[in-house]
């Protein structure tokens, strides 16, 4: 056969295997295109298929990872939901003890020292079934009778805890503390009717707190009544983890915020009552509240003696507050921080050019007080020659301002506070006896807080929770260590010390770093060492000149405002 036939034949054949028609209607020139289409275009297709292949397998892989993460969030959830379930389920069990166990109840009635170890072991099993801290049996004094680690060393069985803010909480009928844990229901089988009961337990506790409901068989009307019924969101699964992390940062910023209105609402309650106010349940503390409700309503002029950082104008706050002359001002006077060049112009005011430097005129701080307080701390410091003039005043309830012939009424009440006996010093003549009979109609003795150590730690508590609260943080334990130390320190600085202490405390720092005197074997450095020095050298001319700042001044070769300053500084 010929050499072109056998082509021919060859070219017949492979035509036909692609396409009969192509070999009887295409003409010669166009019978290979079926070879060349196969070479351009079979590898892109093959390589599109391949691509997505591995893009379908990239989604599987994709679903099966979110699914196991899913599975893993599940399971995370429902051990929360346990866990939570439990702790809910140890608040609703302690508040039952007295129902559950007869012996608590007869040593709270009949107390011994054989029912005392019995309700020990008592409450140390509970303790260990709920998890807590410590469990304590109070009477209604404060005294611990009974506790669940009464095997340790730190125990306070027998010890009174009155002080702590729980227990104050209890005598004014207030409800315990409870702490609000975010829940959900989670559990197989568990379904929404439980948590819409857990719900309502929870905010049958505490009304504020945010709850968030988890559900995967919920519908409209099951996420309207949760709603209703106080939840804070609903939730249906599945849900995006960022929808979860979204949700839960704003149910912390409404819990934040309802905390702080809280707070706020409690201080406000407590600066309406007298015993929020003057803290302490010594003998002399509730004497003195007496007094302060005996005598503020009245017009009568008081004198408050104590030793500095006592609370003298905290005193004198009070007495105005529980005044009828409340709505007006409350005008305090330093005496012992000014100089005696000014202490004229600043108590009775002056006219415009009464002296070089007076370019307008200028009222004083007793017309300041129209109708309200004037408190005068340190009044031993004032001057001789103002005394006589304080004295017209009181008597005549007129005053006449430096460069002014013109007299001006005034009606305010006067309290004056003093560190000093002014009964001995009106008998040496260092302060006018017919004034110190004037200002004395009611005096109100401040102990100082060595003579009322069953108030320490009451008033620790107090200064710690306020200052907590400004730092924003939680406040720390008070550990038996710090307690025995609070106990036994000396209080030269007296409450002032004392609430310095509470905000180095509320701030994680040691209670007495610098409070007190510095030990033989703690070194100092070279600025602390000089404080120590300044505080020591102040301290005793003080002592020397029975509190008295101009004395002291003179002997330490001071300005009198210096040594105010630096008295402040160091609480003395």
């Amino acid at each position: 056969m010929p050499a072109h036939s056998r082509a021919a034949v060859r070219f017949r054949t492979t035509v036909m295997k692609c396409d009969p028609t192509l070999y009887r209607a295409a003409p010669p020139s166009l019978a290979v295109k079926p070879r060349l289409i196969r070479q351009l275009f079979l590898p892109p297709l093959i390589l599109m298929l391949m691509i997505g292949l591995g893009y379908i397998a990239y989604l599987i892989s994709e679903h099966s990872g979110i699914k196991s993460l899913r599975e893993t969030g599940e399971r995370q959830l429902e051990l929360h939901a346990r866990t939570v379930e439990s702790e809910i389920s140890k608040y609703t069990y302690l508040p039952s003890v007295l129902e559950l166990e007869s012996s608590v109840s007869q040593l709270l009635n009949e107390p011994s020292p054989e029912l005392q170890q019995q309700v020990n072991r008592y409450l140390e099993g509970m303790n260990r079934r709920s998890r807590s801290r410590a469990i304590y049996v109070m009477d209604t004094t404060g005294r611990v009778l009974a506790t669940s680690n009464w095997r340790d060393s730190d125990s306070y069985q027998g010890e009174d805890l009155s002080f702590r803010a729980y227990f104050q909480d209890a005598v004014r009928g207030l409800p315990g503390r409870f702490y609000g844990i975010g829940t959900t229901t989670g559990e197989s089988g568990y379904y929404l009717a439980h948590g819409l009961e857990l719900l309502s337990r929870l905010k049958a506790r505490d009304s504020s707190l945010p709850v968030v409901l988890i559900t995967g068989h919920g519908d409209i009307t099951m996420a309207v009544n949760a709603m209703r019924d106080g939840a804070y969101d609903f939730m249906e699964k599945p849900f995006s983890p960022e929808r979860l992390v979204d949700v839960t940062r704003r149910a912390l910023e409404q819990r934040g915020l309802a905390r702080e209105v809280w707070a706020l609402r409690k201080q406000l309650a407590e600066r309406d009552s007298l015993e929020g106010r003057i803290i302490g349940r010594s003998p002399a503390m509730q004497n003195l509240r007496a007094l302060i409700t005996n005598v503020a309503d009245t017009s009568a002029n008081v004198l408050i003696e104590g030793e500095t950082g006592t609370g003298k104008e905290l005193v004198a706050r009070c007495l105005h507050d529980f005044s009828r002359r409340k709505d007006s001002q409350f005008v305090a006077l330093n005496c012992g921080g000014l100089a005696e060049s000014l202490f004229e112009s600043e108590i009775f005011g002056h006219e415009a050019n009464a002296f070089t430097g007076a370019g307008k005129r200028r009222i004083g701080k007793i017309e300041h007080a129209h109708n309200g307080t004037l408190f005068l701390d340190e009044v031993e410091s004032m001057p001789v020659n103002l005394q006589i003039k304080l004295l017209r005043v009181l008597q005549e309830r007129t005053l006449e301002r430096l460069g002014s012939n013109q007299s001006v009424a005034v009606d305010c009440r006067v309290i004056a506070a003093t560190k000093s006996d002014l009964n001995a010093l009106s008998k040496t003549s260092q302060f006018r006896s017919d004034l110190y009979y004037r200002l004395n109609v009611v005096t109100l003795e401040l102990p100082p807080l060595r003579e009322r150590r069953e108030d320490i730690l009451q008033l620790f508590e107090h200064f710690l929770q306020l200052s907590s609260l400004r730092f924003d943080r939680e406040p720390p334990t008070l550990d038996r260590q710090t307690s025995s130390s609070l106990m036994s320190h000396d209080w030269p600085g007296n409450v002032r010390e004392l609430r310095n202490v509470a905000e180095r405390f509320a701030l994680g720092l040691p209670a007495f770093k610098q409070a007190g005197t510095v030990s033989e074997n703690q070194s100092l450095g070279f600025a602390e060492a000089v404080e120590a020095f300044e505080r020591s050298l102040l301290s005793e001319a003080l002592q020397r000149s029975g509190g008295n700042l101009s004395q002291a001044s003179q002997e330490l070769g001071m300005a009198k405002t210096t040594l105010f300053d630096k008295v402040k500084k160091y609480g003395l």
